[in-house]
C-alpha cells in the first residue's frame, strides 16, 4: 500500500477499512482472514456493492444543486491477493437481489416477449394496409391504432440487469441505453480499464460523462442510442503493472479520467493462510442490510421515478464547507494539490458520494436519509486518502526511467550523507545545484518516499521577517551509497 502523508487535522487521510462502520469492518476483517487477503480490498468492495445497491441516488446540497451517485473504484494488487475470490463472494449476492427485485420471472418475461412480437406484427400489418388506402379517414384511423399499439409496446417493458458484463467501449452507450442509464461494472480482471488502449481518446467521452451523470449518445447512420442521464458504479481490480500503465498514461490524465478514479494500490501484501470463515452474524448483516438498501432504492424508483434523495444535516453541511475551504487552501503555492488541481477539483463531489455510501452501510434505519457530521467527516477523509493514493501513483512512473532520472539526485544525497552532521535536509539544497525544477524534484523525492528510501516531515521554519512558513524536511532511511 502506498502510504499517504502523515497529516494531523480534521481532514487527515482515512483508509477504507478505518472509514467504514463497525459491522462492515467486522465483516471485512473476517472475510480477509478467511481468504488470506487485504482488509482494505474487502472494504472497498463492500463500499462498491452498497453503492451499486443505491446507484442513482442523489444528495441535496442546496436549493439548485444536487450530487448524484456514481463512483469509479480502482484496485491494483499482485497475483494471489484475493481479487477474484472477493468479487466471487459479493457479485452473486448482488445478482440475486437484481433477479429478485428487478428482473421478471422467466414466465412473465416470455409472456412480454410474445406480446411485443404480436404488437410489432400488428403495427406492420396496419401500416401496410394504411399505405395502400387513399382514404384520409382510414389513414387517420390507422394512425390512431398504431399510436395505441406503440404505447402498449412501450409499457410492455422487459427490465435488463444493470450489471455490465464483458463489453467493448464502443458498445458502452448501447449497453447503458438498454439499462435505462444505470450501469454496474465489477470486474477482477481490469474491466473497462483493460479496454482503454484499444480506442482513441475521443471514444472515452461517454464514460467520462457517465461519471458526471450527463447524457450520452451514439448516433450512426443505422442506429441511434441516447440516454438522458447516466449513473455508473465501477470497481475494477487489476494487477499492479498493467494498472500503472493506464494510470500513468499522459493521454488519460489529460482528458480527466485519472481525476475521476478512486484508486488503491496494494503492492506489498504478504502471503497469508486463510483462517476460519465469516461468522453467521456477519453474513446475515450483509445479506439483510444490503437487501434493505436495495429494496429502498427500487421502491423509491417505483413511487417517484427517482432513486433515494439524501440530505445533509446542519453539522454535515458545515463539515462539507470546511472541507471545500481546506481543499482550496491545499491547491495553493507549494501545497500538496498545487500540481493536481484536476484531482482536487472533484474531491467535494467524491466526498458526498462516499458519504451516501457510508451512511447506507451504517444506518439500520433505511428511512433515514439524513447524513450526519461524523459520516461526512469520514467521507471527506476517505476522499483525501484516495486523492493521495492517486498523487502517489502519478509520482511513480516506470521504474527504470524514474531511477535513471533520479540518479543525479541519488548521488547528491549519497555524498551529503557521507559528510552531513544532520539527519535531515530540505529539497531546495539540492534542487538549485542540480538545476531541477520544483515539480521534478518533488516528483523524484515522493517516488523515493514510496520506495521507503526517504521519509518526509513538515516543520515550521522561522523567516528573517519574523514570520514562519511550513517546509518539507527529508530524512534518509537507507544508505544512498548502495543505490548509486
Amino acid at each position: 500500500m502506498l502510504n499517504p502523508p502523515v497529516i494531523i487535522g480534521e481532514f487527515s487521510p482515512l483508509s477504507p477499512y478505518l472509514a467504514i462502520g463497525s459491522s462492515a469492518s467486522k465483516y471485512a476483517t473476517e472475510l480477509a482472514a478467511e481468504l488470506g487477503s487485504s482488509e482494505e480490498i474487502v472494504s472497498i468492495t463492500l463500499m462498491s456493492i452498497f453503492a451499486a445497491a443505491q446507484i442513482g441516488s442523489q444528495c441535496v446540497i442546496s436549493k439548485n444543486y444536487r450530487i448524484f451517485l456514481s463512483l469509479f473504484f480502482v484496485i491494483g494488487a499482485p497475483p494471489s491477493a484475493g481479487k477474484s475470490p472477493i468479487v466471487g463472494r459479493f457479485l452473486p449476492l448482488l445478482e440475486r437481489l437484481i433477479r429478485t427485485h428487478i428482473l421478471l420471472s422467466p414466465e412473465e418475461e416470455r409472456r412480454r416477449i410474445a406480446r411485443r412480437i404480436i404488437i410489432e406484427k400488428s403495427i406492420k400489418k396496419i401500416s401496410k394496409k394504411s399505405s395502400n388506402s387513399r382514404s384520409i379517414t382510414e389513414r387517420d384511423k390507422s394512425s390512431k391504432e398504431i399510436s395505441e399499439l406503440m404505447k402498449e409496446e412501450e409499457e410492455c417493458v422487459i427490465p435488463c440487469s444493470p450489471i455490465l458484463g464483458s463489453m467493448s467501449i464502443q458498445s458502452f452507450v448501447k449497453e447503458m441505453s438498454c439499462r435505462g442509464g444505470y450501469g454496474i461494472c465489477i470486474d477482477a480482471e481490469g474491466g473497462i480499464l483493460s479496454e482503454l488502449n484499444t480506442v482513441p481518446l475521443s471514444k472515452l467521452s461517454p464514460i467520462l460523462r457517465s461519471w458526471s451523470n450527463e447524457s450520452v449518445e451514439d448516433i450512426t447512420k443505422k442506429k441511434q442510442y441516447w440516454v438522458e442521464k447516466t449513473f455508473i458504479l465501477m470497481l475494477a481490480m487489476w494487477q499492479v503493472d498493467p494498472l500503472l500503465q493506464v494510470l500513468l498514461n499522459k493521454g488519460f490524465q489529460a482528458i480527466g479520467l485519472i481525476a475521476r478514479l478512486l484508486p488503491y494500490l496494494e503492492q506489498n501484501i504478504q502471503p497469508r493462510t486463510g483462517i476460519g470463515s465469516v461468522s453467521e452474524e456477519s453474513e446475515c448483516w450483509l445479506a439483510e442490510h444490503l437487501e434493505s438498501v436495495f429494496v429502498r432504492t427500487e421502491n423509491c424508483k417505483s413511487l417517484t421515478g427517482e432513486a433515494p434523495i439524501f440530505h445533509l444535516s446542519v453539522d454535515a453541511q458545515n463539515v462539507l464547507m470546511r472541507f471545500k475551504e481546506y481543499v482550496t487552501r491545499m491547491q495553493g503555492f507549494k501545497m500538496e494539490f498545487e500540481a493536481h488541481q484536476d484531482i482536487a477539483g472533484k474531491l467535494d463531489v467524491q466526498a458526498v458520494r462516499l458519504a451516501m455510501t457510508l451512511h447506507s452501510m451504517d444506518s439500520m434505519n433505511v428511512d433515514n436519509l439524513a447524513i450526519d457530521g461524523n459520516t461526512m467527516t469520514r467521507a471527506c477523509r476517505l476522499a483525501i486518502f484516495f486523492a493521495y493514493q492517486a498523487i502517489s501513483i502519478l509520482h511513480r512512473g516506470p521504474w527504470e526511467e524514474r531511477l535513471k532520472e533520479a540518479l543525479p539526485l541519488i548521488k547528491s544525497i549519497a555524498e551529503w550523507q557521507s559528510h552531513a552532521l544532520q539527519r535531515k535536509f530540505e529539497a531546495e539544497n539540492f534542487r538549485r545545484v542540480l538545476g531541477f525544477s520544483k515539480t521534478k524534484c518533488d516528483r523524484l523525492l515522493f517516488w523515493m518516499e514510496d520506495n521507503k528510501w526517504l521519509s518526509c516531515k513538515k516543520t515550521k521554519k522561522r523567516l528573517l521577517s519574523g514570520g514562519s512558513e511550513l517546509v518539507e524536511e527529508w530524512v534518509p532511511i537507507v544508505n544512498f551509497q548502495n543505490l548509486c
